[in-house]
């Protein structure tokens, strides 16, 4: 049994970003701050933390179309004691088809919004 928590943060009031690399020779590294909805899952007897997910907002124009990460923590034995640790991640990237030029690297104009 688990209590899942549900929540969205918006863009003011978020330190999550996605940040990528080259979209034109121009712009380079380009890192964005976006706002998430946020998934925190616990065991409500211990009160531990099992998984945290997030989902990142997606801009209109960007060319990253999906960004998500979701950690899940386990019981791990370190010598006599147990602690509660990441156990398993994932983490997803979609990029936009037709966006990015894969020889020249180099983006659409206008430059995307992100």
């Amino acid at each position: 049994m688990l209590a899942v928590f549900r929540c969205r943060v918006p863009k003011d009031q978020s330190h999550y970003s996605m940040a990528f690399h080259g979209l034109s020779s121009a712009t380079g590294d380009t890192e964005q701050v976006t706002g998430y909805p946020g998934q925190v899952a616990i065991d409500p007897v211990r009160g531990t933390i099992l998984r945290l997910a997030v989902q990142a907002d997606q801009p209109l124009g960007c060319p990253i179309l999906r960004a998500e990460i979701m950690v899940e923590y386990g019981r791990v034995e370190i010598g006599d004691k147990t602690f509660m640790c990441p156990g398993r991640s994932v983490s997803i990237s979609l990029q936009g088809m037709g966006l990015i030029d894969p020889l020249s690297r180099s983006a659409p104009t206008p430059e995307p919004t992100c």
